[in-house]
Order: C-alpha cells, then sequence, then structure tokens
C-alpha cells in the first residue's frame, strides 16, 4: 500500500497548528483506521505532532506518536501498551516512513 501521507510544511509555525498540520493529522489518522478498520483508534493531535492507541483486542493495544512534522515529517514511534491510558509501557521502536510504522503496528499486534 503507498500511503501518501507527508505533507510539506513550507515554513508553517505558530501557538496554534496551521492547516498543513491540520492536513497531515487527518491523513495519518485516515490511513491507519484504512489499514486496521476492525480496530478501535483513540486519537490525538497535539502541537505539530499527533497520537493514537490503536486496540485490537482487550489485552492488545498499540501506541504510535509522530515526532514534530515541521522537523521530522516521516519520523514515528511505535510501542504496546496496556490500555489507552499507557504513555510508558513496552519498548521504543523508532521508524522513518509511513509504510514502516503500519509494518510495525501490525507486528506488535499479533
Amino acid at each position: 500500500m503507498n500511503v501518501p501521507i507527508s505533507v510539506p510544511m513550507n515554513g508553517e509555525s505558530g501557538c496554534s497548528n496551521g492547516p498543513r498540520s491540520n492536513l497531515q493529522s487527518k491523513r495519518i489518522h485516515d490511513a491507519i483506521k484504512k489499514a486496521f478498520p476492525t480496530a478501535k483508534i483513540t486519537f490525538s493531535k497535539g502541537h505539530y505532532y499527533c497520537s493514537c492507541f490503536v486496540r485490537f483486542s482487550e489485552t492488545n493495544v498499540v501506541y504510535m506518536m509522530t515526532s514534530d512534522y515541521r522537523h521530522f515529517p516521516e519520523s514515528f514511534l511505535v510501542r504496546t501498551a496496556r490500555d489507552e491510558k499507557d504513555y510508558s509501557g513496552g519498548s521504543n521502536n523508532n521508524y522513518k516512513g509511513f509504510e514502516k510504522i503500519l509494518s510495525a503496528i501490525n507486528t506488535l499486534h499479533l
């Protein structure tokens, strides 16, 4: 699956997310929902980054977080989690490129 995710920020900055940052978050959210249609996605949009928990079952949760879109648009962290409130769970795995993150989420939940 070829997923066009990265949106050039072109100097976008400020105290609130701009339209390109919002588009980046939406693309990531939509791509994860499409890749894992039966999972429960708990998505959060931050200041030029986003994160989500992907729940596959009662005991099978994966956490994903992006780096700052403006500086590292294709950099992601993925790890296992106990639940949607576990921000310090399993070992961090860093990936570059959205295709790798979808594969990592899939591998961690198996």
